[in-house]
């Protein structure tokens, strides 16, 4: 459904390809690509370096809006592979190629009937009424929405991260969170680190810990974790317990995930800065793991787009933040003091490396707004949790 392979330009079978994909969900395009059955050796000829001016050209006069154009060099070679990334929400639809309206199918691209061409024209329409930029209004308060069931419960520390996915048109279709997304969204979950193997914890070989789904509707869910809805105390006797919510909305999918912590006894114990980083680095991945899944279960993994984060630091029972964070190895040019951090919303990819640039880039807003300064070379050298990353 996103990628296709064309082995170079005859006619205007670019276009089209670029148009298939505007008029369906979007994806790419590979040029100097042999999709048949070459030896896989024989498989990326590419094109001339010359033939890129004349391609671009090519596209100009056929399509309103260029897709993005990475020319990629072939090693020891004059040629090259030519990424089009096209993003089906730039283009007004339907796009036509000469007259022509095509859309892409799975494996092919293929003339658009009328009730396609209708349905293009209705997309824009409804796109124009639909927030595009956000999270799903499902969440209508993420700070506040009662993770756990209980929002007068007391806690020390709690973490609240939330991403999610702009996910394909495709999904419009069928806006609702399946059985095995659902069953996707409870695996991932308890595959993650969360909430055992975060603050205070011993880290390394981390047990399952059971997630149960607390509510349910046809767009949403919320899931508790332990299962019981008891907190689970660590070696280091802290509480903890995870709650997650879950929610679909039109194209816009948002997972909210938190984690409180309570100290046994009901004496804080602060936070090191080394161990807020790991919280927050164990709360992204297992939100983009969670998206991840339940995309894939909806038939939407691909292409999917990342929608912006935002995290926040809160603290309880009378404790401000300069209180839960353990700040003794700074010096601070504020005495200002706060129950709550709103950390800023920030966009990311997927990757490991980026959401690591992220979380650090977050840490450092977090520290300035607290007025700590000499902290940048403590988290530069903070070496990244990847026995939080293990599947």
């Amino acid at each position: 459904m996103s990628l296709e392979l064309k082995l170079k330009r005859s006619g205007s079978n670019i276009a089209e390809a670029v148009a298939g994909l505007a008029n369906a969900d979007g994806g790419i395009v590979l040029v100097g690509v042999d999709g048949g059955s070459s030896p896989r050796e024989g498989r990326l000829p590419g094109i001339p370096r010359s033939d890129l001016d004349g391609l671009v050209e090519h596209l100009r006069g056929h399509l309103e809006v260029l897709p993005e154009t990475i020319p990629v060099a072939i090693p020891d070679t004059d040629r090259l592979i030519i990424v089009l990334r096209v993003d089906a929400d730039a283009f007004p639809h339907p796009v036509l190629i000469s007259g022509r309206v095509v859309y892409r199918v799975p494996g092919a691209t293929v003339p658009a009937d009328r009730r396609r061409v209708v349905e293009l024209v209705d997309r824009d329409r409804h796109a124009a009424g639909a927030s595009t930029v956000g999270f799903a209004p499902a969440v209508h308060d993420p700070q506040r929405l009662p993770l756990w069931g209980d929002d007068g419960d007391p806690l020390h520390v709690g973490i609240r991260v939330m991403g999610g996915l702009r996910l394909p048109e495709r999904v419009t279709r069928r806006p609702w969170l399946t059985s095995p997304a659902r069953n996707a969204a409870i695996e991932a979950l308890e595959s993650s680190h969360i909430p055992r193997g975060l603050w205070l914890t011993e880290r390394g070989d981390v047990p399952r810990i059971r997630w149960k789904v607390r509510d349910r509707r046809s767009t949403w869910l919320t899931a508790l974790s332990p299962s019981d809805g008891g907190p689970l105390t660590t070696t280091s006797e802290i509480e903890l317990s995870s709650g997650a919510h879950l929610a679909l909305e039109g194209r816009l999918m948002s997972c909210l995930l938190g984690t409180r912590l309570r100290s046994a006894g009901g004496t804080l114990v602060p936070l090191a800065f080394d161990d807020l980083y790991c919280a927050l680095f164990a709360h992204v991945t297992a939100i983009r793991d969670v998206c991840g899944a339940v995309a894939e279960a909806l038939g939407a993994a691909e292409p999917a787009i990342s929608t912006p984060w935002r995290a926040w630091l809160q603290s309880g029972d009378g404790f401000a933040v300069t209180q839960v964070v353990n700040l003794d190895p700074y010096l601070r040019d504020s005495s200002s003091h706060s129950v709550e951090a709103v950390l800023p919303q920030m966009s990311s990819e997927a990757s490991d490396d980026d959401l690591d640039e992220m979380i650090r880039d977050w840490l450092t807003v977090f520290m300035l707004d607290l007025g700590v300064r000499d902290f940048e070379d403590d988290l530069a050298g903070f070496t990244r949790p990847e026995e939080l990353l293990r599947r």
